[in-house]
């Protein structure tokens, strides 16, 4: 699989320099409601050691000022350690690029 600029943990997407602008869709973690709901489908959260993940490629551009490069690299490494399968877990950033630009 192959995620594209994604935000992986959504329980701190409101602390990224963009990540106000989220809380009117995503909702805030300071809620205890809202907290609830965001841990429920937040993919970082829920990575479990000892499962097999399929091979994964996730996409980020240094310079995306919408989705904080740091969710895929978060990303990346968590199913990096938790895996069992021998498929390649991969990060591709690329340095030139932002939100939606990144060239394969």
């Amino acid at each position: 699989m192959v995620p594209f600029v994604g935000i992986y943990d959504m329980l701190r997407t409101e602390l990224d320099p963009n990540g106000s602008f989220n809380v009117t869709e995503y909702g805030t973690g300071k809620n205890p409601e809202q907290f609830r709901v965001l841990y429920a489908y937040s993919p970082y959260h829920h990575v479990v050691r000892g499962s097999k993940y399929p091979a994964v490629l996730f996409i980020t551009g240094d310079n995306d000022d919408r989705v904080n490069p740091a969710h895929a690299r978060k990303m990346t490494a968590a199913p990096q350690a938790a895996t069992t399968n021998q498929g390649p877990v991969l990060l591709l950033t690329n340095s030139n690029a932002g939100h939606g630009r990144v060239p394969i």
